[in-house]
């Protein structure tokens, strides 16, 4: 079975986000809190660099020894559902690992 990637472009006029379902984000709304953390989601981030989301985390993994230990972590299921019910994109509530990246 194929996943389609919610995938987004960066407006750089008034940076918003133009998302594969044509909704408009700003980049602001693409940042959550979780655990008293200020993140965004792995695949939001992904969008904004123009790979999948499995490319950036897995380039991540690679290279954990140049990332302060917080820099990023899994969410919950329950964190997952969550979120889910703010954002757009089905995918995300039956992902199997989602990261959150702090600031």
């Amino acid at each position: 079975m194929v996943h389609r990637e919610c995938r987004a472009e960066v407006d750089s006029r008034n940076q918003q986000t133009v998302a594969a379902d044509g909704s408009r984000r700003t980049i602001k709304q693409l940042i959550f809190l979780v655990r008293g953390h200020r993140v965004m989601l792995d695949r939001d981030l992904a969008s904004l660099y123009g790979v999948e989301t499995r490319v950036l985390n897995q380039a991540v993994r690679r290279n954990l020894d140049r990332f302060p230990d917080d820099f990023m972590f899994s969410l919950t299921r329950t964190e997952v559902r969550n979120i889910s019910q703010i954002v757009i994109c089905s995918t995300l509530k039956h992902a199997r690992n989602v990261f959150a990246f702090t600031e």
